[in-house]
């Protein structure tokens, strides 16, 4: 039903003010996309920093809220492929760090034919001694699940 009267008056006097908008919503998800874009052009990857902001946006908090809101299947099919052709996104950064951090081990333990990775060893820029000395501590803690535990055991001369 069209609007009349003074209501249209109304909403053309909104819609004539700088930065109306009538889908705020959107909007801030379009900004947020925007700066995550940016980033992925200036690092190479998506994978953004937690306290992270551009320009005082909170594009690591924003970047956070995607992946909550996918997780609780909230966010839509279209944004969903948006973030995904992104380089280097990750709706599970800590799991794809684990994976990484465990490929980097296997390549050690075939080269190296042993899994005693020294604490200050890096595999380029991965630091691998320190990754098995965090994964030793989360067994310790109880905090490693026992599926990545069985993984690191199955590794040829692999010690907790």
């Amino acid at each position: 039903m069209p609007l009349g009267g003074r209501f249209a008056d109304r909403a053309e006097r909104l819609a004539a003010l700088p930065g109306w908008s009538w889908d705020a919503v959107a909007d801030q998800w379009e900004e947020g996309f925007r700066y995550l874009t940016a980033f992925v052009e200036r690092e190479g990857h998506a994978r953004v920093p937690d306290k992270h902001r551009e320009n005082g946006f909170r594009l690591g908090q924003w970047v956070r809220v995607q992946r909550g809101v996918s997780k609780q299947g909230r966010l839509s099919p279209e944004r969903a492929e948006r973030l995904k052709a992104l380089s280097g996104w990750s709706w599970d950064p800590r799991s794809d760090r684990w994976e990484e951090g465990f490929r980097q081990l296997t390549s050690y333990v075939k080269r190296e034919g042993h899994a005693r990775v020294p604490r200050d060893y890096r595999e380029g820029e991965f630091r691998l001694g320190q990754w098995v000395m965090n994964q030793r501590r989360f067994k310790e803690r109880g905090k490693l699940a026992s599926e990545r535990a069985a993984r690191l055991e199955a590794l040829s001369g692999w010690l907790w």
